[in-house]
């Protein structure tokens, strides 16, 4: 009995940390997950698997597309 006790109380301190690190993921999009982990003493995939299981967006990087319209021809101008 005093098992399933301390197995719920593990439960639930898990769940209340993946929490404060999901509301960090969501509110600090200017650090990495790599970061993250590092504040919180986790692994970084630790951080990927919380993040995938709660649906955090992930942050956009590298270059901007850039949009070709019809009558502008692609490559260097002559």
């Amino acid at each position: 009995m005093a098992a399933q006790t301390l197995k719920e109380g593990l439960h639930a301190a898990k769940a209340e940390f993946v929490a404060r690190l999901v509301a960090v993921l969501v509110d600090r999009t200017d650090l990495s997950q790599k970061q993250i982990g590092r504040d919180f003493g986790v692994s970084e995939s630790f951080v990927k698997k919380a993040a995938r299981r709660f649906a955090v967006p992930r942050r956009k990087r590298g270059p901007k597309p850039k949009r070709y319209t019809a009558l502008e021809p692609k490559g260097r101008p002559r």
